[in-house]
């Protein structure tokens, strides 16, 4: 009976170290369960994390890229604000260099306006003695050497006056040309500014 009652003793703490052994398995499992669910959520947050680094890394290449993009047009509008303000330099000594021509030409300009005044004055004169000795030379006053003579002094009169008119007509393309460009070297001037 003794033995029976060891036995039953001896299977009872052992069914009770079973149970202790199935309880301590159950909470190990229970606590590897929650680890794991930890682990997953943790491994969500780095997958999360990583995302984000990878959205912010592409954010720095694109800003990157479009600071690149604008330094190379800053370099690029600075050259061409040097070329300009060369242009302006240049333009404006050509200018300077214009002024004294300008001033010559207008001082030609008005020289040579007197000059043909005078010369018209001249022509109206010489066409009225040339006139008066025609309607002599009609009358017939004077000799036939005479006749020949003033026949040359007006082929030479009008020879003189073709010439004259010629000048004229040079010297105001002449003037029409340097108006022109002066017009011109001013409209450069002003689309710099």
């Amino acid at each position: 009976m003794a033995l029976q009652s060891a036995f039953k003793e001896r299977l009872g703490d052992m069914e009770s170290t079973r149970n202790q052994r199935l309880s301590l398995l159950q909470d190990e499992k229970e606590l590897q369960k929650r680890k794991s669910l930890s682990l997953s959520a943790k491994h969500a947050k780095i997958r999360l994390l990583e995302q984000r680094c990878l959205i912010l890394d592409q954010k720095f290449a694109s800003d990157n890229f479009k600071i690149s993009s604008l330094k190379s047009e800053i370099e690029f509008l600075d050259r061409q604000f040097l070329s300009r303000a060369q242009q302006l330099r240049d333009l404006k000594v050509e200018v300077e260099e214009l002024e004294p021509l300008e001033e010559e030409r207008d001082k030609f300009y008005a020289l040579k306006c007197s000059e043909m005044n005078d010369f018209r004055k001249g022509i109206q004169k010489y066409a009225e003695e040339i006139g008066s000795r025609i309607k002599e030379l009609q009358c017939g006053n004077e000799k036939d050497s005479n006749s020949e003579a003033q026949n040359r002094d007006v082929q030479a009169a009008k020879a003189r006056r073709s010439e004259l008119i010629a000048l004229k007509e040079k010297l105001a393309s002449d003037l029409e040309s340097n108006r022109r460009l002066r017009a011109t070297l001013q409209e450069q001037l002003q689309s710099l500014w």
